[in-house]
């Protein structure tokens, strides 16, 4: 059967790397030839041909691999590598190397499922933030609307005018607060629900004091540095909102707000 076989790294460092060519070529070819069970069948004829080696070297190879090696870092069997089983030879250590194999491909599959994880925990974070930001358009038009019709009803009316660019500013307020909620997603890499509801909380909240001229949009770029500074703590998550607590107050605010309600 075709396939892959995923070579072990630390064969460079190994006693077997000092042999010669033809002994380490025929023992990367047994590596490849493995069953699951670590055996490599067949007659010596069809080995040597796999391996590309003459019959001197073939035989020279098998001489050294089921030979004791003082230097194997496995010293099961005094280090030997290989043992006549009925049909071919048996890898002695492959049981080992499996398990390693399989322990780094479980390792690499929760690599995977993690960062997958996080782009859907990303998508999900901007879906509910456009939810919100859809919720609020149609109410956003509408006060554009008016203030541009006061605005061309009284175009020598400073106050009309400021009407309108408030207006304007408002409906360019979504789309900077999305650019900054996927900033603020990307720096800090939220992994559990209740940081993805933290941070959601923590946007709206400032979408809500801007609109109130409360805060600026400068605010972002400040937050983000925040962001970006916490990362290097034991516990971003926590260091980033005890940070915003100290420097802005976000906690405080909030508490405040609905103890008035």
């Amino acid at each position: 059967m075709n396939g892959f076989t995923k070579l072990y790294s630390g064969i460079i460092n190994s006693s077997i790397w000092e042999e010669d060519t033809a002994t380490r070529i025929v023992w990367i070819t047994f590596l490849a030839m493995a069953d699951v069970d670590g055996n490599v069948i067949g007659d010596p004829r069809r080995l040597m041909t796999s391996a590309n080696v003459s019959k001197c070297q073939y035989e020279s190879a098998i001489e050294k691999l089921q030979s004791p090696d003082m230097y194997s870092k496995t010293p099961d069997k005094e280090g030997r590598r290989i043992e006549r089983i009925q049909g071919g030879w048996h890898l002695i250590n492959y049981d080992k190397y499996r398990r390693n194999r399989d322990l780094e491909k479980r390792r690499e599959q929760n690599r995977i499922a993690k960062r997958n994880q996080r782009e859907r925990d990303k998508k999900e974070m901007l879906k509910q933030s456009m939810s919100a930001g859809c919720q609020r358009k149609s109410a956003q038009a509408e006060a554009e609307a008016e203030a541009e019709a006061e605005f061309k009803k009284h175009s020598n009316d400073f106050s009309n005018c400021k009407n309108h660019d408030m207006a304007k500013a408002r409906a360019s307020l979504s789309m900077d607060l999305l650019r900054f909620a996927e900033d603020l997603d990307k720096s800090l890499k939220p992994n559990s629900k209740s940081q993805r509801k933290a941070l959601l909380n923590l946007i709206q909240w400032l979408k809500f004091q801007i609109e109130e001229k409360l805060l600026n949009e400068n605010i972002y770029q400040k937050i983000l540095a925040i962001a970006k500074d916490s990362k290097s703590g034991r516990i971003p998550m926590a260091v980033f909102f005890s940070r915003i607590d100290k420097e802005i107050g976000y906690r405080a605010k909030v508490a405040k707000q609905k103890g008035g309600n």
